[in-house]
């Protein structure tokens, strides 16, 4: 598939339309404290840029799991890790490709352009 489409599809998966109608609902009819989710998001992206990209760049490790072989000094702690990630991810991928992957990229990207025009719409109303 080309790239476009695929990068639409990641995109609308993070952006899920509970994202786009919940949140703005959310703050209007309960509190606008909901806001203060967005600074923890942030933090964490913050976070992790600074603690652990720079840990894992200066042991040119490759993945978490060669991190938890060097750390915990066990090749059954990286094998185990990685297994259990495997089989979440497999688990995971047979619930969601349902009507096949492509079906699926073309979808997201259709809803992709949906949200995308409700939020225009609503920033040109406003």
């Amino acid at each position: 598939m080309k790239v476009i489409p695929i990068a639409i599809s990641i995109l609308v998966s993070f952006q899920s339309a509970i994202l786009i109608i919940g949140t703005p609902a959310e703050m209007y009819t309960v509190d606008s404290m909901f806001f203060i989710n967005t600074f923890g998001s942030m933090l964490g992206c913050i976070l992790t840029s600074i603690l652990f990209v720079p840990l894992f760049y200066n042991l040119k490790t490759v993945s978490v799991y060669e991190y938890v072989e060097l750390r915990f000094k066990s090749r059954a702690a990286r094998v185990i890790s990685s297994s259990i990630s495997i089989l979440s991810t497999v688990s995971m991928i047979n619930i969601i490709n349902h009507g096949g992957l492509k079906a699926v990229v073309w979808v997201d990207a259709f809803q992709g352009f949906i949200m995308l025009a409700g939020i225009l719409a609503i920033i040109i109303q406003v």
